[in-house]
């Protein structure tokens, strides 16, 4: 291999990410003192950049799934287990956090639970789609509409909630279409 693909190749694995750091630090000491490998890097960076100012767009769920089934990398379709302890809950509001269940891209559906502290309350807000919630621990007022464990309540598309308050905190399971 010449000398020319050589630097040609080291130059696009720096400028990718992909070289160890022994190696990064070896190509990068060569090119304080290199035209040759700056120019190389410049022209890989000038080459990816339309990549990289790109947006990407991510193809349906359904793709990803086939070429994972096909390479024995996921599980059958519908089987998604997500245990109590595992996820991230994110803060939404002070005492009301969310934990993503899952996202269907295809359908834009998202499922998630909210966890409100006792006292803690979300804002008013509207429904572009249905939002289907089952209440699964505690209790959740929506102005004079008063929600317990077990209850379920379906906000419509067009229709707005009053802000949300849990004298004692609560647990919702909410299924709602992604705006």
């Amino acid at each position: 291999m010449s000398d020319d693909v050589v630097l040609d190749e080291l130059a696009g694995e720096y400028v990718l990410g992909t070289l160890d750091a022994a190696e990064r630090d070896r190509f990068e000491a060569r090119l304080r003192d290199d035209p040759a490998a700056a120019a190389a890097v410049a022209d890989w960076q000038a080459r990816l950049q339309p990549l990289a100012d790109s947006r990407p767009e991510a193809p349906p769920a359904r793709v990803w799934d086939a070429v994972a089934r096909a390479i024995g990398a996921a599980p059958p379709p519908d089987l998604i287990t997500i245990r109590a302890g595992e996820g991230d809950w994110h803060e939404l509001s002070p005492g009301v956090c969310r934990k993503d269940l899952h996202y269907d891209p295809d359908t834009r559906t998202a499922s998630f639970l909210m966890r409100f502290d006792p006292g803690a309350s979300y804002q008013a807000h509207p429904h572009a789609a249905d939002e289907h919630c089952l209440m699964l621990e505690g209790d959740l007022s929506y102005g004079d509409l008063e929600l317990h464990a077990g209850d379920f309540h379906l906000a419509p598309g067009g229709t707005a909630h009053a802000a949300a308050v849990s004298q004692h905190g609560a647990l919702v399971y909410v299924q709602a279409h992604a705006a």
